[in-house]
C-alpha cells in the first residue's frame, strides 16, 4: 500500500511540473533553411518562443549572424492561426524530391517536425512557410 502512496504521488508531482512546463514555454516554433547542394542557396534558422523572434542567418541571407526582436500579438496570431488552419499537425513528416540544389526547410511545432523542399510541399504548408519567411523579411527593414 505504501508504494501505491509513493507512485500515486510521484506521477501527481511530474503532472504538477509537466504541467508548468507547458504552459512557462507558450508558443514556440523552430523553422530551419539547410541541406542544399547549390552554393548560393540561403541557410538560416528561425525559432520563434512565445512574442520574440530569435534568428541566426548563417548563408546567402542579406542578414548574417544573429537578431532578435518581439513580434505584435497580431503577428503571434496570424502565425498560430496559419498553423492550426492548414493542420500542420497532420501534415506528413517528409516532403521531399531528388533535386540536391533546392533548399530543405524544417518546421517543428508542437512535437511535431515536417522537413520539406517548397517544390514537393502541399500547399497548406507552403502557406505556413510563407508566413515564417514574412517574419524574416520583416527582420530586414
Amino acid at each position: 500500500m505504501h508504494k501505491i502512496a509513493n507512485r500515486t504521488y510521484i506521477l501527481f508531482i511530474m503532472l504538477l511540473f509537466g504541467s508548468c512546463f507547458s504552459v512557462k514555454s507558450g508558443f514556440q516554433v523552430k523553422y530551419n533553411t539547410f541541406k542544399a547542394k547549390k552554393p548560393t542557396a540561403p541557410h538560416y534558422t528561425l525559432e520563434i518562443k512565445k512574442d520574440s523572434v530569435y534568428y541566426n542567418g548563417i548563408a546567402n541571407v542579406n542578414i548574417l549572424g544573429k537578431r532578435s526582436v518581439k513580434i505584435s500579438k497580431v503577428e503571434l496570431q496570424n502565425l498560430k492561426e496559419a498553423f492550426e488552419k492548414n493542420n500542420f499537425l497532420s501534415l506528413n513528416e517528409t516532403y521531399q524530391g531528388n533535386k540536391r540544389d533546392i533548399p530543405v526547410t524544417s518546421i517543428f511545432y508542437k512535437n511535431h517536425t515536417v522537413t520539406f523542399q517548397k517544390e514537393y510541399a502541399p500547399e497548406q504548408l507552403k502557406e505556413i512557410n510563407n508566413v515564417l519567411e514574412n517574419l524574416v523579411k520583416n527582420l530586414e527593414r
